[in-house]
């Protein structure tokens, strides 16, 4: 939605795009806000550039969002980003999981991103790292084992009440469009009482 001012996305999931994952805002206007958004690229055939996120807009922020770039594609250009704001001094990313651009950390995020508070980049991504539970299967809930890169990681302030299916996120949130909770382990004698 190019040309879209201020405006807010939140809890969406945005799978293989035809070319960018979300382009939107205008620049020499508000940009636009995105929280707790999963952006999963990994076509491998087609013409178009494959960026994650395309950010117009001055004061544009994206918080607890993660884009998989795990796309190999080879389009013919090489600068495809996975968040690029077009505004990057005023923007704000924070609570961010960047990963597999092409050239990896210097196009995860443009290095002039005014404000950058707990993003990892492809360099934090270890090429075994299990971000998600089954991307190739559809299942874009956090990896809760060891390592777990999404998981309870997000900022809980101004957050969605819900995710993309409607389900109740946990404190401390977890980034990208699914909550996943796993609650405590119980010993033989709690369980007995179920």
């Amino acid at each position: 939605s190019p040309g879209a001012s201020n405006a807010l996305v939140e809890s969406c999931l945005v799978v293989n795009a035809a070319y960018i994952g979300i382009s939107l805002g205008k620049d020499g206007n508000p940009g636009p806000t995105i929280k707790n958004t999963t952006v999963y690229n990994d076509r491998t055939e087609g013409v178009a550039a494959s960026h994650g996120m395309y950010i117009y807009g001055d004061n544009a922020k994206v918080y607890n969002t993660v884009v998989a770039m795990d796309c190999t594609l080879d389009d013919g250009f090489t600068n495809d980003k996975a968040l690029f704001f077009s505004t990057p001094g005023t923007a704000t990313a924070s609570n961010c999981v960047l990963y597999g651009s092409r050239y990896g950390d210097n196009i995860d995020l443009n290095t002039a991103t005014g404000t950058v508070t707990e993003v990892v980049k492809s360099s934090g991504v270890s090429s075994s790292a299990v971000v998600f539970r089954n991307a190739s299967g559809g299942d874009f809930l956090p990896f809760t084992g060891d390592g777990a890169l999404l998981l309870a990681k997000g900022m809980t302030a101004d957050m969605p009440l819900l995710d993309v299916v409607r389900r109740s996120y946990k404190s401390p949130h977890s980034i990208g469009a699914f909550s996943s909770y796993s609650p405590p382990s119980m010993n033989w004698d709690e369980a007995d009482l179920f």
